[in-house]
């Protein structure tokens, strides 16, 4: 791995933003209505009985609208870990593009690229694990 810093060019795009403002605007909105009340149950777990890999999501999302963290980590840690970290990569990039500063920039070699999305399959089947045997 090669960590450098870069500087933005014009016309890129900035993802951490992007996700950082849809992770406000759900919370936003599962804050003023009621998505509980519609949503339908999930069908992967009508069908099978167990939950599907992203049940709890909705609460979760409620639960951190209402400030509930720990509820929300109970719920689904994995979503809730995610629109935590979306938050704080928005309100870091959004300072940093407030004050011109670079980001820094990873580049992986093939097999850390590999590594990587292993991994990532590994914490989803990991996260589905406990849902299963917790939920």
């Amino acid at each position: 791995m090669r960590i450098s810093l870069k500087h933005m060019s014009p016309g890129e795009i900035e993802y951490g933003i992007i996700y950082g403002a849809i992770a406000i605007f759900a919370l936003v909105l599962a804050r003023v209505i009621p998505v509980l009340d519609i949503l339908p149950p999930c069908p992967f777990k009508a069908v099978t009985g167990i939950p599907c890999p992203t049940c709890g999501t909705a609460r979760s999302l409620v639960h951190l609208a209402h400030g509930d963290i720990a509820g929300a980590l109970i719920l689904n840690p994995l979503f809730s870990l995610a629109m935590m970290t979306a938050l704080i990569i928005f309100f870091a990039r959004s300072a940093r593009l407030s004050f011109n500063r670079p980001r820094i920039a990873l580049t992986f070699t093939n097999r850390e690229d590999t590594l990587l999305r292993v991994g990532i399959a590994g914490v989803f089947f990991v996260n589905w694990i406990y849902l299963i045997f917790c939920l």
